[in-house]
């Protein structure tokens, strides 16, 4: 059995917090449902919400290892990133790609999709870059 140790920077649900250290979102879940997550020494059976400086604890098998996946930049400058989303992590929210790179997203793709995500750099190039994905235009 392995375990892995950390604390959280702000608010979040403890699925979001495990999945924003490589598990999958159902790897996440089961860890809880199985009663493996510790969140400041307390066991912990549900997808409660942590608050910042919480420390999680999470024991877990071989088989459900942290999948430890890099963000893969296909192009980037100034403004606009592009990048190779992994299957199993979510675009938005706190564990997300787009909260990772530190980044606007401009279009979303399901958790369990992999293909290349766009984001902004700038607040101010992310309300033309949406429009631009919606419209189809470039």
């Amino acid at each position: 059995m392995e375990k892995i140790t950390f604390t959280v920077d702000k608010d979040m649900r403890i699925v979001d917090a495990l999945t924003g250290k490589g598990f999958s979102f159902g790897q996440a879940n089961k860890l809880v449902k199985n009663k493996d997550v510790r969140v400041n020494g307390g066991k912990v059976s549900s997808n409660i919400k942590v608050c910042s400086g919480s420390e999680i604890t999470a024991f877990y098998s071989g088989e459900v290892a942290p999948n430890e996946q890099q963000i893969e930049a296909v192009f980037e400058d100034q403004n606009i990133l592009v990048v190779n989303k992994p299957y199993g992590i979510e675009v938005e929210g706190t564990a997300g790609v787009a909260e990772r790179l530190d980044a606007l997203a401009v279009h979303r793709l399901d958790r369990n999709t992999t293909g290349l995500f766009g984001a902004c750099k700038k607040s101010q190039c992310s309300t033309g870059a949406a429009a631009s994905v919606q419209t189809k235009t470039g």
